[in-house]
């Protein structure tokens, strides 16, 4: 499970991150399902808003998430994040909130590993649609979907220096180790396990 929060997801990891960019949080209760036009997942909006809609994300979503990469991630350049074989190989695990407009609000690209894991690899929410659940949402639906799968636990990973990624992790219920070398000689992460 991958992705930086705030910073947003980083290659490979699967939480929240830590500044004022971009963002996306992780965890919640698993929704159902996650056919295209599924049932919705709890959101938590203020105001008694309707719960977000999830939905399975396609190629198109995938095009507008990288078209839009400024609206999600700032200046970051993450293109090896966006892969289409994670829509064509992974598309049951690929997830996307809509706005009523149709835009892409926030989602949650995941892959389930021979091992019972499910792996957020990437998970990202619009500017002006962050702090409201829908990260939450899309973890938990996403944790259903692993779960359907059997997998048994979950996992994401950010950089150390994001503070708001590993806030979101500990909230949600995951475990939290820092790991020296994880991605690479001398690149520590913030590893997130959570058992299903």
């Amino acid at each position: 499970m991958t992705a930086e929060r705030r910073r947003e997801a980083e290659p490979g990891e699967g939480a929240p991150r830590a500044e004022a960019a971009p963002r996306a949080a992780p965890g919640g209760e698993a929704a159902p399902h996650g056919e295209p036009g599924g049932e919705a997942a709890p959101h938590g909006e203020p105001g008694g808003e309707a719960a977000p809609r999830i939905e399975h994300a396609g190629v198109a979503d995938l095009l507008a998430v990288v078209e839009d990469r400024r609206e999600f991630w700032g200046d970051r350049q993450l293109p090896a994040l966006h892969h289409p074989l994670l829509i064509y190989e992974f598309g049951q695990t690929a997830f996307v909130v809509r706005g009523e407009d149709g835009r892409v609000l926030a989602y949650l690209f995941g892959l389930l590993t021979p091992r019972g894991v499910g792996y957020v690899h990437v998970v990202a929410v619009r500017r002006g649609h962050r702090r409201g659940g829908l990260a939450r949402a899309l973890y938990e639906r996403f944790a259903g979907a692993a779960r359907e799968h059997g997998a048994r636990s979950l996992k994401a990973f950010t950089r150390p220096e994001n503070a708001t990624s590993i806030a979101f992790h500990r909230a949600q219920g995951f475990g939290v180790t820092v790991t020296p070398d994880y991605a690479g000689p001398g690149e520590t992460r913030v590893v997130f396990t959570r058992e299903l």
